[in-house]
């Protein structure tokens, strides 16, 4: 089961991650930071926090998962490719699961990463 976080404020932090179990307030300038560049390259429609992060779980052996909405006639795959591309903090393991706004709202019914990041 995941735990979820949206992404609602962004304030202007920066920080280093360090290899050691981290909790959310700890991570949260790094986050607030990849959120900021998930918005400028790509303009998302929401953004989620999912996985260990979100449950203050996270390890030297976590990795930082969200999940980026985007809007209708969005290339996602270009959007995708942005995000890898540039991304701060490139030494940090993060995952970009990148879904349509449409796909993302009929899953939210059935189950998965849609439904457990709209439960939270």
């Amino acid at each position: 089961m995941f735990a979820a976080v949206r992404i609602r404020e962004l304030p202007l932090l920066t920080a280093k991650l360090t290899a050691t179990k981290q909790s959310f307030e700890t991570l949260r300038p790094v986050i607030d930071e990849l959120c900021r560049f998930i918005i400028a390259a790509t303009d998302p429609r929401e953004i989620y926090l999912i996985g260990s992060a979100a449950r203050d779980a996270f390890t030297e052996y976590s990795d930082l998962d969200f999940v980026i909405v985007f809007r209708p006639k969005v290339d996602v795959s270009s959007a995708k490719g942005r995000l890898f591309q540039k991304r701060p903090h490139q030494s940090l393991p993060v995952d970009f699961l990148c879904i349509e706004a449409e796909e993302f709202d009929r899953m939210q019914s059935i189950g998965g990463i849609a439904h457990e990041a709209k439960s939270h």
